[in-house]
């Protein structure tokens, strides 16, 4: 390493005490030490910027993610809420008819009316009239059935006022169809009524309550062949009373069978359940993601 002669700046020898050319003594200058700086990163403002741009719209998408999953969890239970209850269902017949003791070998499938009447009058038991009717019934095994009732419109009487009058319902046991039913040929029924109902004292609807046997239909532990309707009112007289009922073919205030069954409590599903915790879960991870950003 040379010397600089401070006075003619001339090199010298490291080992020269004085400068070769005007004799002034050199000084000893310590040696420079090695200087470090911190190495800073380098900053790309377009990166920046692209990370800024990216970061503002993930913030967007998740805010409206956010938004929509609470929406649909609000949505979810408002419509738990409103389903949760019961529903009632109209069914009309397939079959209804009327049947004689008097006209054992013959169909009445078309007509407007069925006749219900006791059989025993003057002389003995042979005027007894009964009515069939029968509905498909379409509800699954599980349905929980809250209610079922058979409705029939009594529209007319005739030789004695049947009000007051129990008419009992049975269960069919056997198959039948309105085309081919006669008194001789109709079909089998449960020994005991599964019901009864009154004959009102005006026309109007008369109610019977097959719920058990609805129950039974749907379940499977009974086949559905419907019902029939008869009189079993000991009269022994003359002119028995007669109750008479608007038939399918009449075209309005048919019979109908009305069955309210209850709607699965959606709040009580696990699937339900599940879904809701899913959403709220997702809800959080968005939320937890949206705070690190």
């Amino acid at each position: 390493m040379v010397k600089y002669c401070n006075n003619c700046y001339t090199e010298n020898e490291d080992t020269s005490s004085f400068c070769i050319n005007c004799g002034t003594k050199l000084e000893s200058i310590p040696p420079v030490k090695d200087v470090s700086y911190p190495q800073y990163p380098s900053y790309n403002l377009m990166d920046q910027l692209e990370k800024t741009k990216k970061s503002k719209k993930w913030r967007r998408l998740s805010t409206f993610l956010i938004v929509t999953i609470l929406t649909i969890i609000i949505l979810l239970l408002i419509f738990a809420v409103l389903f949760t209850g019961e529903k009632t269902t109209t069914i009309y017949p397939t079959d209804d008819i009327g049947l004689g003791r008097s006209s054992s070998d013959i169909p009445s499938n078309n007509s407007e009316y069925a006749a219900v009447r006791n059989d025993y009058g003057a002389g003995g038991g042979i005027y007894e009239w009964d009515a069939l009717i029968k509905f498909e019934i379409s509800l699954p095994s599980d349905a929980e059935i809250k209610s079922a009732t058979l409705k029939l419109y009594y529209c007319y009487w005739w030789d004695n006022n049947p009000a007051g009058r129990n008419l009992n319902l049975y269960r069919v046991t056997s198959d039948w169809n309105e085309t081919n039913s006669t008194w001789k040929n109709q079909p089998s029924y449960a020994p005991l009524p599964s019901c009864n109902s009154t004959v009102p004292t005006s026309y109007g609807w008369m109610n019977w309550d097959v719920t058990n046997d609805v129950k039974s239909f749907v379940s499977g532990q009974a086949t559905n062949y419907g019902w029939k309707i008869t009189d079993e009112t000991y009269w022994g007289t003359v002119n028995i009373p007669v109750t008479r009922f608007q038939t399918k073919e009449y075209g309005e205030n048919i019979p109908s069978l009305e069955i309210t069954t209850k709607n699965m409590k959606l709040l009580e599903s696990p699937w339900f359940i599940a879904l809701i915790i899913l959403l709220i879960i997702s809800m959080l991870v968005l939320l937890w993601k949206r705070t690190r950003n």
